[in-house]
């Protein structure tokens, strides 16, 4: 069965990893995420204006948590679209400091290259830590 893994790089990075693919780093790691929505109930969004915090369940996207605090890209960046059929590697779990760590959301696949045509993309600007409203905290308590 079809399934899709992701990566986030920089988007000066974009015409050589069409060109030759994604490559693997020196120690021959390939980093992939599943992308979806985090919720964090221990939420904090700070507003230097106005100079208060505000506390409560945020949410927020793998690849967003990625972007800012991985590899500290705050501008446009690129993500990447894997098709697993191009993955022909164990999948390791990446386990890092960072929220979606636990939620098993980040991977490494072992090898040296996944070839371009298993490759797609779009240009993503990541999206800051958004404060959830109390109707939609209840609603997801509700599921």
């Amino acid at each position: 069965m079809r399934k899709y893994y992701y990566h986030v790089t920089k988007k000066e990075n974009l015409q050589s990893i069409l060109n030759e693919g994604l490559k693997a780093n020196e120690d021959g790691d390939i980093f992939l995420f599943i992308n979806s929505t985090v919720y964090n109930q221990y939420g904090c969004i700070i507003d230097r204006d106005k100079k208060e915090a505000k506390l409560g369940v945020t949410k927020q996207t793998v690849a967003d948590l990625i972007c800012f605090y991985q590899i500290c890209e705050f501008d446009k960046c690129v993500m990447l679209k894997i098709d697993s059929r191009g993955i022909d590697s164990e999948l390791v779990e990446d386990v890092v400091a960072e929220i979606p760590s636990y939620l098993h959301k980040q991977w490494i696949a072992k090898q040296a290259v996944i070839q371009p045509k298993w490759l797609s993309f779009k240009y993503y600007k990541p999206r800051p830590e958004e404060m959830l409203i109390v109707n939609e905290v209840c609603e997801l308590e509700n599921r």
